[in-house]
């Protein structure tokens, strides 16, 4: 990559989370034909803002190896947060920000230690490796933001409790959640963010290479997604139970406050119905919505 005709560093490129073959379950090998899902990104930080007639170019350095860039896409992004007052670093626990050790156990020492002490847990810049399961009850997460603070590894998710006793009071921000998903087996539990959380919130979380972005399962009412990425998934980007309201005049299921309907299909199982929907931003999303009845167990 070269901007203004100066040589940055480069971009490392990897068909491992793309391109998947064969049937379902896909996979990662040619050999099974039926080649899809071909696209995946990478993102690089220039270390300062470019002014505008900035001249970026892209070029391949093996020649011999067939690439394709769709698009790229420039932002601004904001300084690293500082930690906030009064909270516990996840450093303090052992974790390690070079991503040379597993730091699963760590963090979740510290979580758990910031859920019992009522602080905040920050996450510093770094890259940390995780290959579990975080699992999260009244307790908040926070980085340094989505470019600076990553959990990154086989298996790494950010989960509530499962049901009937869903986790609370939960806060997950300004992070970032790589996994390694390479094929698609929807009985793998590779999700970003899973499990039930009410009262909750997720905000400025970039999620990508997970089976899917976020999965919720019910209890999870009252649980607030705003400014999260998620991209380049095995399955789908968000799933969820979604409860709808509707005034007693209306017929039909009314849909999330804000969301157009774009595409809807029944789903056999139990009377659900699949919607795909959009924000007033044109981002676009996945809920499945149950029967009535579902609510009434």
């Amino acid at each position: 990559m070269y901007v203004d005709g100066r040589k940055q560093p480069n971009l490392t490129l990897t068909s491992d989370f793309d391109w998947f073959y064969g049937v379902y379950p896909f996979t990662n090998n040619p050999a099974d034909l039926h080649g899809h899902h071909m696209y995946d990104d990478v993102r690089t930080l220039f270390g300062r803002t470019l002014p505008a007639g900035t001249q970026v170019r892209f070029e391949i350095a093996n020649p011999s190896i067939p690439v394709t860039i769709n698009v790229a896409d420039f932002q601004e992004v904001a300084p690293p947060a500082p930690q906030p007052r009064g909270s516990v670093s996840v450093l303090s626990y052992g974790a390690d920000p070079t991503g040379q050790t597993d730091s699963t156990t760590a963090i979740q020492n510290a979580i758990d230690a910031g859920s019992a002490e009522g602080k905040a847990v920050y996450i510093p810049p770094g890259n940390y490796t995780v290959t579990a399961h975080l699992i999260v009850n009244n307790v908040t997460l926070t980085g340094a933001g989505e470019w600076y603070s990553v959990l990154g590894g086989n298996g790494v998710g950010v989960f509530g409790n499962m049901p009937p006793n869903p986790s609370t009071n939960v806060h997950l921000s300004n992070f970032a959640i790589y996994g390694q998903v390479q094929a698609r087996v929807d009985s793998d539990d590779f999700m970003g963010i899973g499990g039930a959380l009410q009262d909750s919130t997720i905000r400025n979380v970039w999620i990508q290479h997970v089976q899917a972005g976020i999965w919720m399962t019910r209890p999870s009412s009252n649980l607030k997604i705003s400014n999260v990425r998620i991209q380049d998934t095995g399955l789908l980007e968000l799933d969820a139970p979604v409860q709808q309201r509707r005034p007693p005049s209306s017929r039909g299921p009314s849909l999330a406050p804000g969301a157009l309907r774009r595409a809807s299909e029944p789903v056999t199982q139990e009377g659900w119905s699949r919607h795909i929907l959009a924000d007033p931003d044109g981002n676009e999303f996945c809920v499945r919505q149950p029967p009535a009845a579902y609510w009434q167990r």
